[in-house]
């Protein structure tokens, strides 16, 4: 802005350009302008790099450790947008529910940063299936990437072993009430 105009001698109109990129990496472009009456044009060049956001957590690994059969476990991470754009994140844990029903829930499975912005999400886990677990937990930055980022998961479900001492237990004579 301005497309048009008139600018008298010696005069100043500061010239507006807005940029929105669907696309990441270095761009350059050059804009021309033509004066009534001079066979110059005019030149000015944009240029730059446009990038994603940047996140972590707030830990290496999710470790459950040791699980019970059919029993909930949960763990708590956090999720920060470390950059100085905004982003909208999808979790996921691709592993899960491949062969059986899911074992694994993430809550908030979706959601936006502001930048510096964090965010804790919960991981549950049911396990019904007795064996050790080396998942991960995933994120896709809408616009950007899918599995940008991931965070191993371990378990390891098992099902306490029962021992019964006594094959039979006498209780003598019983009364009726």
């Amino acid at each position: 802005r301005p497309r048009k105009g008139l600018l008298p001698v010696g005069g100043v109109d500061p010239l507006a350009v807005t940029f929105r990129s669907a696309t990441l990496g270095e761009f350059s472009e050059t804009f021309q302008w033509q004066l009534k009456g001079s066979d110059e044009r005019l030149a000015c060049q944009v240029k730059g790099h446009v990038i994603g956001p940047t996140f972590a957590f707030d830990v290496e690994v999710v470790d459950f450790g040791l699980v019970s059969y059919a029993f909930e476990h949960a763990k708590t991470v956090v999720l920060t947008n470390t950059s100085d754009i905004p982003m909208d994140f999808a979790l996921a844990i691709p592993q899960d529910g491949a062969f059986r029903s899911p074992e694994f829930s993430v809550a908030p499975a979706a959601g936006s940063l502001a930048p510096g912005e964090q965010r804790a999400v919960t991981i549950t886990l049911c396990s019904t299936t007795v064996k050790t677990y080396d998942y991960s937990l995933t994120v896709d930055v809408a616009g950007v990437g899918a599995g940008l980022l991931s965070v191993p998961i371990l378990a390891d479900c098992q099902v306490p072993e029962v021992l019964v001492k006594a094959k039979e237990l006498p209780f003598g004579e019983c009364f009726v009430r």
